[in-house]
């Protein structure tokens, strides 16, 4: 059985390289419909992983709450003098929900010029708690973190961006020396490591500096009426968020007072549920373009058919004298359905290799980002197989069913 499959194998390598041009036309419709599904899901998966690290770059798990409803911001609102800012006091009764909560803080930022002797830089000033300090993920690769102590009692220290620390310290080691910022001393008792610039972040996060909440609420930045920027909680690792959210929300419309029938007065962003509908649209857009290049392939696979029963008319005479010496219509099936899959499995081993030099290319030059995995690979390459078979099968079995005597006949 294995020696008769090399011989059909042989003879069909044998039937393509005798009409080289007319397989390589054949070849050609495989070539276009698998390089185009090499390039959609390379594409389609580079997308999702820049989607991915882009939403883990704010926190994977991480809920946002902000002030007022951006949702209904284009409508038309007549009590909307009515909407309440968040404040410190629903950080405070947020803060409660503690079961379902890993870390919880109000957060605040403002931009100032922080001085160093005779350097100075404009920088980002954050004021967060030292809970939720412990979730950053730059590192800090000087000094030390500021603690529950230094937040309760609002105790004026800092915490810089590695480019902060450049600007201002140059080759110095920054670590308990003093700056000012809005003319206030702060302490510096640490600085982070380098982080990189993500699409999502408004300013270069290296160009920040991180204090306590309440020493930037009540020495630098005074506000009325309590209020806070945001507030950022982080659920348990592993804990399906929508719950959690689902008592914020009740929580928040129970203290700003608002009616059953009336929107909320403030937002609130599921980076969690946001990735999943992100995923969920992804992969519709990516299967819709799998579909659209797999119409190529389906009219290469309908070449190769035509392709096919242009070889069987020509070859009428050799199926006949095959017959003629004993060949069964098994085996003529057999050997047409071989040529075929070798035709498509040629094809789609050129297509894989086109396809991962266009994508390359497609990245080079533009800003998409790509990313190549095995699995697509050899998901494209199957399908050659069920193309060949599929488009094969019907130019094999007209031939499998010549009669000798026809066959032999010449016109």
């Amino acid at each position: 059985m294995r020696l008769s499959f090399f011989l059909f194998f042989k003879m069909a390598i044998l039937s393509l390289r005798r009409h080289p041009i007319r397989s390589g036309l054949a070849l050609l419709g495989i070539v276009i419909g698998i390089a185009s599904i090499v390039v959609t899901m390379a594409l389609g998966e580079g997308a999702k992983q820049r989607l991915e690290n882009e939403i883990l770059a704010m926190g994977k798990d991480w809920i946002y709450v902000f002030p007022g409803n951006f949702l209904n911001r284009g409508e038309v609102q007549s009590d909307h003098q009515k909407e309440k800012p968040l404040c410190y006091e629903d950080y405070l009764a947020i803060q409660q929900l503690a079961p379902n909560i890993h870390a919880c803080t109000p957060f605040m930022e403002t931009r100032e010029v922080v001085k160093y002797h005779t350097y100075q830089v404009v920088a980002g000033i954050q004021g967060i708690n030292a809970d939720f300090l412990r979730l950053e993920k730059r590192q800090i690769v000087k000094g030390m973190p500021f603690t529950n102590y230094h937040e309760q009692r609002a105790i004026n220290v800092a915490i810089l961006g590695s480019d902060v620390a450049k600007e201002l310290f140059k080759q110095e080691n920054p670590i308990g020396k003093t700056i000012l910022m809005a003319k206030v001393p702060f302490q510096v008792i640490g600085v982070f490591s380098p982080a990189e610039k993500e699409m999502n972040q408004m300013q270069n996060p290296n160009l920040d500096v991180i204090v306590p909440f309440s020493t930037l609420w009540k020495k630098i930045v005074p506000v009325e009426q309590n209020a806070v920027e945001r507030i950022i909680i982080h659920p348990h690792s592993g804990e399906n968020s929508t719950q959690l959210v689902s008592s914020v929300r009740r929580l928040l419309r129970f203290r700003h007072q608002i009616e059953e029938q009336k929107p909320d007065d403030f937002t609130i962003w599921d980076l969690q549920a946001m990735m999943q509908a992100a995923y969920k649209s992804s992969q519709v857009f990516n299967q819709f373009l799998l579909v659209a290049a797999s119409i190529s392939l389906v009219v290469g696979g309908i070449g190769v058919m035509n392709i096919m029963l242009v070889a069987m008319t020509e070859r009428r005479r050799e199926i006949g004298i095959k017959m003629a010496l004993g060949a069964t219509p098994q085996s003529i099936l057999f050997q047409f359905v071989v040529e075929a899959i070798l035709l498509c499995s040629a094809g789609g081993l050129v297509g894989i290799l086109s396809g991962l030099i266009a994508t390359c290319i497609v990245g080079y030059v533009t800003t998409f980002d790509w990313a190549i995995r095995l699995p697509p690979l050899m998901i494209a390459f199957a399908t050659t197989f069920v193309i060949g078979v599929f488009f094969g099968f019907y130019p094999a079995y007209k031939a499998s069913k010549l009669h000798p005597v026809e066959a032999l006949h010449v016109t």
